[in-house]
């Protein structure tokens, strides 16, 4: 059976922890938005993820629709997967 996302209210502040650091990075003058090759990176993380959700397009963990949240530098794996590709890369 597959794992049911998180209710609405978690998944609201999911998105508000998520956009509370974007706004701090554009308003600091950074980047908010990774390279494209940083995107697909993360996405081949979530492809092979137990969390991915049958329809490919949210993660149960947190709920988010990750083709948006895995395009912007602030955004985190609520499981640490993309951290933890990116320092094997290093």
């Amino acid at each position: 059976m597959a794992e049911e996302p998180p209710p609405y209210t978690e998944r609201l502040k999911n998105l508000a922890e998520t956009c509370k650091e974007v706004f701090k990075q554009h308003r600091l003058g950074q980047g908010i938005l990774i390279p494209r090759e940083e995107v697909i990176q993360r996405l081949e993380c979530c492809d092979v993820c137990l969390h991915l959700m049958p329809n490919k397009k949210g993660c149960a963990k947190c709920g988010c629709l990750l083709s948006v949240k895995v395009r912007f530098k602030a955004a985190k794996c609520p499981i640490g997967e993309w951290k933890k590709k990116k320092e094997k890369q290093k």
